[in-house]
Formats: structure tokens, C-alpha cells, sequence
């Protein structure tokens, strides 16, 4: 029985190493290549915005851009949203075209913190393989003290028992 739980947390220990590298691997991949394509676009914060003049090329940045193009939106729009405007109204298209960077921008915002959290949520599985291939290790090491210090006890009785006479 102890050999087959021995096998068990070994396979699981094994197996959450590798999805926890697969994991992080998707993560980072997915990150990277969002940071990619924000960088490629070579948009830069405006100046009224939280983080001026900087370079959008992560999430933080695609976010302070989104929420800067919002308030210049507003103020084109006098305070109003795309759906909330007539047809005929003049700044419609320029609601539209707010709204339709600003999620592209949200969106990159989205996956650029999904694409991190699932590199910590693969480094969490990965640190959990190795402490269950830890624990199982340091239990076989005690185990084998545990046999080799018995054994040497049982060894000692064994000399100083009394030998009985016929």
C-alpha cells in the first residue's frame, strides 16, 4: 500500500510539473504576443492621460489609453455614449470610432492580466509538483532511517540478550 500511494503522489507530483510549465509557457506566450502587437501599433499615451506620452506596449498602458480616449470621447459627444446618440447626430462616428479603440485597447488590457495570472496559476501548479516530490523524497529518506536505525537497535538486543543455559 505504501509503494502504491508512493507511486500516486509521485505521478501527481510529476504531473503538476509539467501542466504548471505548460501552463506558464501558454501564459507567457499569450502576454508576449499581446505586448507584440500593442508595441507594433507604436500608440503613445496623450498627454492628459494618467501616464503621459508613454508608449502603450502592456496591459497598464492599454488601459490608461482606453481611459483617455473615453474623455476625449465625452467631451466630443457632450457627455454622451454611442448608443445613447440619434442617428443623425454629427458625432456619432466620432463615438464609434471611440468606442471601437477603446476595446481593442480593453481587450489587450484583458488578456495582457489573463495572460500573467495564468503564468502565476502555471508557477503555482509547478511549486506544488515540487513540494509533493519533495515531501515524498524527505518521507523515503525517513524511511530508510527509520529501517537502518531500527535495524541497528533490533542488532543491539540481539547482542546483549542473555544467553540462557541448558
Amino acid at each position: 500500500m505504501k509503494r502504491i500511494l508512493s507511486l500516486v503522489v509521485l505521478i501527481l507530483g510529476v504531473s503538476l510539473i509539467a501542466g504548471g510549465n505548460y501552463t506558464f509557457d501558454t501564459g507567457k506566450t499569450a502576454r508576449d504576443e499581446v505586448r507584440a502587437g500593442l508595441a507594433q501599433e507604436k500608440v503613445v499615451t496623450g498627454e492628459d492621460a494618467s501616464v503621459p506620452n508613454a508608449p502603450v506596449v502592456d496591459g497598464r498602458t492599454a488601459k490608461v489609453q482606453a481611459e483617455t480616449i473615453l474623455k476625449h470621447t465625452l467631451k466630443a459627444t457632450n457627455g454622451k455614449m454611442y448608443a445613447e446618440m440619434k442617428r443623425d447626430d454629427p458625432a456619432r462616428a466620432t463615438a464609434a470610432s471611440g468606442a471601437a479603440l477603446r476595446m481593442g485597447l480593453m481587450m489587450a488590457y484583458g488578456f495582457d492580466t489573463l495572460s500573467s495570472k495564468t503564468m502565476g496559476a502555471g508557477t503555482a501548479l509547478t511549486s506544488a509538483g515540487w513540494v509533493l516530490l519533495a515531501a515524498l523524497g524527505l518521507f523515503w529518506l525517513l524511511s530508510v532511517v527509520w529501517s537502518f536505525v531500527g535495524r541497528q537497535l533490533h542488532l543491539r538486543r540481539l547482542r546483549t540478550r542473555p544467553v540462557s543455559s541448558l
